[in-house]
C-alpha cells in the first residue's frame, strides 16, 4: 500500500511538472525559438521543439524521424536544442553539431542523417558532407556559446531527461536563423 502511495505520488508530481515545462515552453517559446536551429518549414502551423543529446538511443530515433519528416518535406518545423547530457563522448558529439552548423548549415540535415546512421564513426559522417574537421577551432566561442545557452534552457524549464519534445500547434516560428526551407 506505501509502494502504490508512493508511485502514485510520483506519477502525479511527473504530471505536474510535465504541465509547468509546457506552460514554460509556451511563455518562453520565441525565446526558445530564436536560440535554436530551425529546420523545416518556418512558416508552418505545426512546430516541434526539441532538446536532445545526440548519442542517446532515443534522441537519435527522434533525429531518424525528424530528418525522414524534412526529406519527404512535409509540413512541419523542427526546433532542435542539441545538448550534453551523456558525458565526453556526448560532448564531442553536440561540438560538432554546433560546428557543422555554424560552418555549414545547408548541409547540416545530410550531417544529422549521416551521424545518425553510425553515431561511432564520425568521420564517415563528417566526410558524407565534404566538412574540414580543421574548421573546429575557428567556431569554439559561437560552439561554447550555443552549449551554454542550451544547457541554460535545460535548467530554466527543469528538463531532467532527454529527448525532451514539445508539439507547438498554429504557431508560425518566421525564426531568420533556419538551415534550409523545405
Amino acid at each position: 500500500m506505501l509502494i502504490d502511495a508512493m508511485s502514485a505520488g510520483i506519477v502525479k508530481q511527473r504530471a505536474e511538472t510535465a504541465k509547468q515545462q509546457a506552460l514554460d515552453v509556451n511563455k518562453y517559446q520565441k525565446k526558445i525559438i530564436s536560440t535554436s536551429y530551425t529546420l523545416g518549414a518556418p512558416d508552418s502551423k505545426k512546430a516541434v521543439i526539441c532538446f536532445f543529446d545526440p548519442i542517446c538511443s532515443g534522441c537519435i530515433d527522434f533525429q531518424k524521424i525528424m530528418v525522414k519528416s524534412l526529406q519527404q518535406k512535409k509540413d512541419i518545423c523542427f526546433h532542435i536544442l542539441p545538448v550534453v547530457a551523456l558525458g565526453e563522448h556526448s560532448e564531442e558529439i553536440t561540438k560538432l553539431y554546433h560546428t557543422v552548423y555554424a560552418k555549414e548549415p545547408d548541409k547540416f540535415i545530410n550531417f544529422i542523417d549521416a551521424i545518425t546512421q553510425d553515431i561511432s564513426d564520425i568521420n564517415k559522417a563528417l566526410t558524407t558532407i565534404k566538412f574540414d574537421k580543421n574548421n573546429i577551432q575557428q567556431f569554439e566561442n559561437t560552439v561554447n556559446q550555443k552549449m551554454t545557452e542550451n544547457i541554460e534552457w535545460l535548467e530554466k524549464l527543469h528538463i531532467t531527461s532527454v529527448p525532451c519534445i514539445f508539439v507547438l500547434n498554429g504557431f508560425r516560428s518566421q525564426n531568420p536563423k533556419r538551415s534550409e526551407e523545405i
